[in-house]
C-alpha cells in the first residue's frame, strides 16, 4: 500500500531536491550509530519536529554563540549596537512524498532506535537506559539549537516527563527512508503561506 509522507525543507532547497533526490542525512542517533536516514512524518504540520523556523538570534541569546560556531550565518551589527543571526527557515517548503509503506526501507522512530541503539550500538542495556536514550532523542526536538543554556535539572525532568507520558511529543508520527528517495516520488511541493497553511 502507499501512502503519503512529508519532508520540511527551505524553499531554495526544495526546488533542488525536485530537480535531483531527496538526499539522506542526520537521525536522532546519528551522533551514537553514525546511520543516515531521511527524516519523515505522517503529518503535513512542521511543529514539534525539531525544525529552525527562521528565528533572529541576539549575541545576547544562549543558543547565538553555538549557531555562530556552525559558521554557516553571518551576524548583523543591529542599529542598537548588538549583533543577530537570522536562522534558515526548515518550514517554508513541504515535500508531499508518495512511498510504499512495505518498503524495507521505510522504518518508524521506534524502529529506527531498536536497529541502531538496541541491536547495534548499545545491545544488553537495561530497560530504563533504553527509555531514557530514546527520550534524550525525542527531548531534542523541542531545542532545534541547543539544550546548553537550560540547566542539567531541567533537561533531566522534561526526559523524565517524555519517559513517563507526562510531556507531549510526535515521535509517533517520525518515519525515517534509509536510502535517497528520488524526484518521481515527490508528488508535490507546496510552500507556506502567510496564514502558516501550505499551498
Amino acid at each position: 500500500m502507499n501512502m503519503y509522507f512529508y519532508h520540511f525543507t527551505t524553499a531554495s532547497s526544495a526546488h533542488r531536491i525536485k530537480a535531483s533526490s531527496l538526499k539522506v542525512g542526520k537521525t536522532p542517533f546519528s551522533g551514537m550509530s553514525k546511520r543516515l536516514a531521511i527524516s519523515l512524518t505522517n503529518t503535513p504540520d512542521p511543529k514539534g519536529h525539531g525544525l529552525m523556523t527562521g528565528q533572529t538570534l541576539k549575541d545576547s541569546d544562549p543558543e547565538y554563540n553555538l549557531v555562530l560556531s556552525l559558521g554557516l550565518y553571518t551576524p548583523v551589527l543591529d542599529p542598537k549596537g548588538f549583533y543577530t543571526i537570522t536562522v534558515a527557515d526548515q518550514t517554508e517548503a513541504m515535500l508531499v512524498i508518495d512511498l510504499n509503506t512495505s518498503s524495507s526501507k521505510l522504518i518508524s522512530y521506534d524502529k529506527l532506535f531498536e536497529q541502531d541503539i538496541k541491536n547495534n550500538a548499545y545491545p544488553g542495556l537495561s530497560k530504563g537506559l533504553y527509555e531514557r536514550l530514546s527520550a534524550a532523542a525525542i527531548h531534542s526536538a523541542d531545542y532545534p539549537f541547543s539544550t546548553a543554556h537550560i540547566t542539567t535539572a531541567q533537561q533531566d525532568q522534561e526526559i523524565l516527563d517524555i519517559i513517563n507520558k507526562k510531556r507531549t511529543h510526535k515521535a509517533s508520527t517520525w518515519f525515517f527512508y534509509l536510502s535517497d528517495i528520488q524526484p518521481k516520488n515527490i508528488v508535490r511541493i507546496l510552500f507556506k503561506q502567510s496564514d502558516g497553511s501550505y499551498k
